[in-house]
């Protein structure tokens, strides 16, 4: 899912066919990438489309098994077998996501340059459906790293005012950033400890995947309260 290594792909592109790069935005987001491939499309005369990334398809991410370090292996498909059936849903969920934006980010890609209304829109559902994908994938790759199942946590938001969720995201926020310090701490006494056997060496990495497991649920946590304030902001 790497947005901004496509974005890049895209402004050499634009640069290789002549185009001005003075105006083009330095980060990726939606917008910068929909001026790139407008320009793009401007430059080859309004013809064709630009150059697809040769594994990812049309879209920024694939159902694939993420990272570079796992080399070839790390590029084949990412199949519902290599997960547990209470995490089947979640893969399904993943799936049709995608799909669902790569159909989306195609009708984009059609939008003529003066309908900026309607591909701004586009633009925003498409977002959402990055920002499901994000969270869904959180919980299949921890299932990936570690063989154990990302439980969310779930809390009744829908009661706190927009102050209250501001209050209580910055709370999680707090307490991921002191759970992250102790992991460091106890990781590296992990690493020290590492050709030791015995119970307290155990202990300590059970505590370590508990720790683990706690930060990843207040990430996604804080990601759902974000979302809600984005939907108050906008009513």
């Amino acid at each position: 899912m790497d947005y901004r290594a496509q974005y890049r792909q895209l402004v050499r592109e634009l640069e290789r066919l002549g185009g001005d790069l003075r105006g083009v935005p330095a980060y990726y987001s939606l917008e910068a990438e929909a001026k790139v491939r407008r320009l793009i499309k401007e430059r080859q005369g309004g013809g064709g489309e630009p150059p697809r990334a040769k594994d990812k398809g049309e879209l920024p991410f694939a159902p694939t098994v993420g990272g570079e370090q796992g080399g070839e292996q790390a590029k084949r498909e990412d199949l519902i077998a290599d997960y547990p059936v209470a995490l089947h849903g979640v893969y399904r969920a993943k799936r049709e996501v995608w799909l669902r934006a790569c159909s989306l980010k195609l009708t984009l890609n059609a939008i003529p340059m003066e309908e900026e209304d309607k591909a701004r829109e586009l633009q925003r559902q498409l977002w959402q459906l990055f920002e499901a994908m994000d969270n869904y994938d959180v919980v299949l790759q921890y299932w990936r790293d570690h063989k154990r199942i990302l439980e969310p946590v779930r809390e009744d938001y829908s009661r706190l005012t927009p102050v209250e969720l501001v209050q209580r995201r910055n709370t999680l926020r707090s307490n991921i950033v002191s759970r992250e310090k102790s992991l460091a701490k106890w990781e590296e006494q992990a690493k020290r400890e590492e050709g030791m056997s015995g119970r307290s060496l155990w202990v300590l990495q059970e505590k370590i995947a508990r720790k683990r497991e706690e930060v990843e649920q207040m990430k996604l946590q804080v990601k759902e309260i974000e979302k809600l304030m984005i939907n108050v902001s906008n009513d």
